[in-house]
C-alpha cells in the first residue's frame, strides 16, 4: 500500500511541476484506479449487466497474467477461464468533469492481452453524450472534438473482421498506453460527463485465449490546454515497459545520435552516445522515480518521453 501511494504521489507531483511546459495547460485533477483503493469522487465504474460479461476485479490467474501490476487484484475478462466465444464485454469510466474550450485529458493504462488476432479486439472508446453514441479513441479527432494523439496504441490498420480497429494477438509483457485529447470547442452541453469503455470482443470461434488484462489506470484533467504534449511528439520510439519494474528496451525506429535522462528535478542523471536501434534502462542504474529521456538524432531533433520506475 505504502508503495502504490508513493508511485501515485510522484506521478501527480511530476505532472503537477510540468504541465505548463509539457501540456500547455494546468493540471486540474489526477485519479489513479488500481482496483484496490477507493474510487476518487470524480469517477465512477459501471458494468455492463449482461450475464455473459466477463470483466471481474480480482487476482489474475492465467497463463499469460499470472498476477496484476499492483497487487493484489486487476480487472480482467474473467480471473481463471478463457475467454468464451461470440462474446462482448465492457466496462466504463465515467468522469465526473465538464467540457469547455482548452480543455484537455489524458488517459493512461497498463495491460496485457491474447486474443485471435482476426476473430477479437480490445479496444477503447469514449462518449460524450451520457453513453447515447460511443466513439473508438482513435475516431475521435474525425468528428469535430479536437486534437487527439496516443502513444503504443493500435491504429485503424488495426482491423478485425467486425471492422473495429483494437489491440490483437498476443501481448504477454505488461504495455504502457496513452491517450490525450483537447477540446476546441465545448463539446456538448454543460451537463455532460466524459465517459470512457473499455470494449472486448470475440467472434463464435472456440478459443482458448486469455483475453484481456489491465491495471493502474491514470485518468489527467488539465485546462487551458492547447498544444500538443511533449511526450506524443515522436511516435518513433517505443519503450516497453513502461512504468519500469527492473529494466526496459527502448526501440528508436530512426537513427538516434545520443541519449539524455533527466530525473524530476531537471538533473541529467545519464548521457549515453547511441550506436544501436536500441537501449536498455536498469533500475539499478537510475533507482525509482519519474524520468524524461531527451534524445537528439543525426539531425540535432530533439524528442522527448516519460518514464516511471518504480
Amino acid at each position: 500500500m505504502k508503495n502504490k501511494f508513493i508511485y501515485a504521489l510522484i506521478i501527480f507531483a511530476f505532472y503537477s511541476a510540468n504541465c505548463f511546459s509539457q501540456y500547455g495547460g494546468s493540471l486540474v485533477f489526477y485519479s489513479n484506479i488500481d482496483f484496490e483503493s477507493t474510487l476518487d469522487t470524480n469517477l465512477k465504474i459501471i458494468f455492463n449487466n449482461d450475464t455473459n460479461d466477463l470483466w471481474q476485479i480480482g487476482r489474475p490467474n492465467k497463463s499469460f497474467a499470472n498476477s496484476s501490476y499492483t497487487l493484489p487484484n486487476a480487472i480482467i475478462t474473467d480471473t481463471i477461464s478463457p475467454f468464451i466465444g461470440q462474446n462482448d464485454s465492457w466496462f466504463d469510466i465515467k468522469i465526473n468533469t465538464h467540457l469547455w474550450m482548452g480543455q484537455a485529458m489524458q488517459l493512461d493504462f497498463l495491460h496485457k492481452y491474447e486474443n485471435d488476432s482476426l476473430h477479437s479486439k480490445c479496444f477503447v472508446e469514449i462518449s460524450y453524450d451520457q453513453g447515447f453514441s460511443w466513439l473508438n479513441v482513435i475516431e475521435n479527432q474525425n468528428v469535430g472534438m479536437g486534437q487527439i494523439y496516443y502513444d503504443n496504441l493500435y491504429s485503424s490498420n488495426d482491423t478485425s473482421e467486425f471492422g473495429v480497429a483494437g489491440f490483437s494477438g498476443n501481448c504477454n509483457d505488461w504495455q504502457f498506453s496513452s491517450v490525450y485529447w483537447i477540446w476546441e470547442a465545448s463539446a456538448k452541453n454543460i451537463c455532460d460527463t466524459v465517459i470512457v469503455r473499455f470494449h472486448f470482443i470475440s467472434d463464435s470461434l472456440a478459443t482458448t485465449g486469455g483475453g484481456w488484462v489491465i491495471d493502474n489506470i491514470h485518468i489527467l484533467g488539465f485546462i487551458n490546454a492547447w498544444s500538443i504534449p511533449k511526450n506524443f511528439e515522436n511516435s518513433d520510439i517505443v519503450i516497453y515497459p513502461n512504468p519500469i519494474v527492473d529494466q526496459a528496451v527502448i526501440e528508436f525506429k530512426n537513427p538516434i545520435k545520443k541519449l539524455f535522462i533527466y530525473d524530476r528535478v531537471g538533473r541529467m542523471v545519464l548521457s549515453e552516445d547511441i550506436c544501436n536501434d536500441y537501449f536498455i534502462i536498469k533500475k539499478e542504474e537510475l533507482g525509482s522515480g519519474v524520468f524524461v529521456i531527451k534524445l537528439l538524432n543525426n539531425n540535432g531533433k530533439e524528442s522527448t518521453k516519460t518514464i516511471v520506475i518504480e
